[in-house]
């Protein structure tokens, strides 16, 4: 369960952050972000499975853990940061954290109803094995107060 977090002073904030311009705003917010999606980026990467399957199509050892991913953008209109496996490891980073079907003989799909489509069969069902939720509610405490600390450095450089 992710630990309580208690925020104090946030008329004080949000009245520093008016009086900075646009840019200086968007600057802080960013930078903010960024330390805050670190900790979780770093605590994703720290749990990551190292070997993810045994197999001829399996990545590379420690593949999965060397392509976890920060990005500090806009994310449906307000800004966001984004912790997410890379192009190359997030179909296996889906994979493990959900679980999936074992399938032979070509592929196979789902349809809405149900029904399998395709000419591939399932011959097991593999587990999930979470590692990013899990991952994230072990660091939101550490990465909120990174946020409050980086927000707290830029509204100090500002007023000056």
């Amino acid at each position: 369960m992710a630990e309580a977090i208690r925020i104090e002073g946030l008329e004080q904030v949000k009245a520093a952050l008016v009086a900075f311009d646009a840019n200086l705003q968007d600057k802080a917010m960013r930078d903010a972000l960024r330390a805050a999606g670190e900790v979780v980026r770093a605590e994703v990467e720290a749990v990551a499975p190292e070997r993810v399957e045994q197999g001829g199509n399996s990545l590379p050892v420690g593949a999965l853990r060397a392509d976890i991913h920060l990005s500090v953008r806009k994310n449906d209109g307000m800004l966001a940061a984004i912790i997410s496996p890379g192009s190359l490891t997030q179909h296996v980073a889906r994979f493990v954290e959900y679980g999936h079907r074992l399938v032979k003989g070509g592929r196979s799909g789902v349809l809405a109803s149900g029904k399998l489509k395709g000419p591939g069969r399932q011959v097991s069902s593999v587990p999930a094995h979470p590692f990013i939720r899990p991952a994230f509610e072990a660091s939101i405490g550490e990465a909120m107060r990174a946020f409050a600390s980086a927000l707290k450095v830029s509204l100090m450089k500002g007023s000056k």
